[in-house]
């Protein structure tokens, strides 16, 4: 029958394989999704808040972005929390260059604290992860993936260097295994001190004012 019709056994077969593929691939995300997956290991136990809204008596309601002092206020504290962990910036792109290097490469970053090490499993391949006390202190520390390490100083070591990320200066202290892009919750390249942003020092500025 191939032989007979050889165009029409080649749409068909074709279109078996490209309908296996797509099966297939719709799989693999849907898993990568909603399955325990690295560094995602505590997703069964694991609540992710990214809005929040105050109603205003009288005065109608404000909706947006969850703040760190609501968080401080509501949320920590709370009976069986074992960590909470902030995040910020979750889609922000910035440039990044080694330490006396003129070359730029684009790379996503991340706004975290001490206790996203906590709640998110990374596996670190260098260095360690930023303690508690440097988040809280804003110091100018990143953790970055493996892929951007590569990208940045082939296989010398990482951890240690300075690199440049919007033209301000950070330290190296980590390197961790990259983690998927389907991953939205974690997936970034360059991990530094939340109290280092520049839009919560600009928070923070607007608040004591």
């Amino acid at each position: 029958m191939i032989r007979e019709e050889r165009l029409f056994s080649a749409i068909y077969i074709v279109g078996t394989g490209l309908a296996i593929t797509l099966v297939m691939v719709l799989s693999i995300v849907f898993y990568i999704k909603v399955a325990p997956v690295y560094p995602e290991l505590n997703r069964e136990r694991t609540l992710s808040l990214r809005f929040g809204a105050v109603e205003h008596e009288g005065k109608g309601m404000n909706s947006g972005p969850i703040l760190r002092m609501l968080v401080r206020e509501c949320v920590e504290g709370t009976e069986g929390l074992e960590a909470v962990a902030l995040m910020r910036d979750l889609t922000k792109s910035a440039f990044v260059q080694p330490d006396g290097s003129s070359v730029q490469l684009p790379a996503m970053r991340m706004a975290m604290d001490g206790a996203f090490w906590r709640v998110f499993s990374f596996r670190f391949v260098e260095g360690k992860p930023l303690g508690e006390a440097e988040a809280r202190a804003g110091m100018p520390v990143a953790v970055i993936a493996r892929s951007l390490a590569r990208r940045l100083f082939g296989d010398a070591e990482a951890v240690g260097r300075t690199i440049s990320v919007d033209f301000e200066p950070f330290r190296v202290v980590g390197v961790v295994a990259d983690a998927s892009f389907l991953l939205e919750e974690v997936y970034a390249q360059i991990w530094y001190p939340y109290m280092y942003d520049v839009d919560e020092r600009r928070e923070r500025r607007a608040d004591s004012n």
